[in-house]
């Protein structure tokens, strides 16, 4: 049927169609009546951490100042070797092989123990930026209406510096290990050969010497660095307490200073530089690697990344702030100390 024919059938029947249509004020109807369909609010699950679960290691600190006193007596007792190595050693070209080959690895030996301690320092510098970049996060979590956390990124990127340093000073540590090894193994290849008896003798001399200037330094305490109590008072370490290489090493140079017989000597150097010096080096590295509150920022960082709404009340927020101010004070006046120490009469 064309358009035109249904036209003339509609205007032949207008009874029809006005009959099926309604009055207007049917149609109409209020604005309250009407309802739209909103789309609904998306929630985030919500999870609430205290002030205890990020505070810092209020102990930190103290195993610190410990580990790089540990660090520190290393390097120290193996530039005294170098130094004292280089005076009493005869010139070059009336060197034997055997003798080139204890002083270059003497020599790879004080620098090890050198790299090893910078890996040291910088962590301590880096564990301070990182207690900072705390306080910046919870300052702006008290802030925040609801107390959330942001993502932590400059705290992370604090982290990893502090993480890729560790490693650092693990391959440092290892490998002043390994030429400590080879060193003694030296040592003692000369001393069990007769023909060498005469170079045997200088190299006790020179152990005996180094040890009796390790001694020296010893005594005007250049590898002890102030304790932080956690009451905020700074104190000193004492030799006997904590830094264990350090006493040990003291202990063995008034031995030496008693004692007339070589044999017995050597034995106990030996005794200390094969046991003493390794447990207490893998000690003090193992401390500097512990990092327990990047873990815990770590956690948050998961959670938010998750789709979790991470959040802390705003009391909870401002003292773990202040922890952490108090905490990075400490570590800066170590780190203080620690430079200080580096300048004096040790190096």
């Amino acid at each position: 049927m064309s358009f035109l024919n249904v036209l003339r059938d509609v205007l032949s029947r207008p009874e029809e169609v006005t009959s099926t249509l309604k009055p207007y004020s049917h149609h109409h109807r209020n604005h309250s009546d009407i309802t739209f369909d909103r789309p609904k609010k998306e929630t985030k699950p919500v999870v609430h951490v205290t002030a205890d679960e990020i505070r810092p290691d209020i102990n930190a600190v103290n195993a610190m100042s410990v580990a790089l006193q540990e660090i520190a007596t290393c390097k120290g007792m193996f530039d005294k070797w170098a130094q004292e190595l280089d005076r009493a050693a005869p010139a070059k070209s009336k060197r034997d092989s055997l003798e080139d080959e204890l002083f270059a690895a003497v020599d790879e030996l004080r620098d090890e123990a050198a790299l090893a301690l910078d890996a040291s320092g910088t962590i301590l510098q880096q564990h301070e930026t990182f207690a900072h970049e705390m306080s910046v996060l919870l300052e702006s979590s008290a802030a925040h209406p609801d107390g959330d956390f942001y993502r932590p990124m400059e705290v992370m990127a604090v982290g990893d510096n502090i993480m890729q340093q560790s490693d650092l000073l693990c391959e440092h540590s290892q490998a002043m290990q390994e030429r400590l090894d080879y060193v003694l193994e030296l040592v003692d290849r000369i001393r069990t050969k007769r023909e060498r008896k005469l170079l045997w003798r200088k190299i006790l001399k020179w152990l005996v010497k180094a040890f009796n200037v390790l001694a020296a330094v010893l005594t005007v305490g250049a590898f002890v660095l102030p304790i932080v109590h956690p009451i905020g008072v700074v104190g000193t370490v004492v030799l006997g307490v904590g830094a264990t290489l350090a006493t040990a090493a003291a202990t063995l140079c008034r031995e030496l200073d008693e004692s007339h017989d070589e044999d017995y000597n050597f034995d106990r150097m030996l005794d200390f530089l094969k046991n003493t010096v390794p447990v207490e080096a893998e000690k003090a590295k193992n401390c500097l690697r512990s990092f327990q509150a990047a873990h815990h920022v770590l956690k948050i960082d998961v959670k938010i990344k998750n789709g979790e709404c991470v959040r802390i009340n705003k009391f909870d927020a401002d003292r773990a702030r202040q922890e952490w101010r108090s905490h990075r004070q400490s570590l800066k006046e170590l780190n203080t100390a620690f430079q200080n120490s580096r300048t004096g009469y040790a190096y």
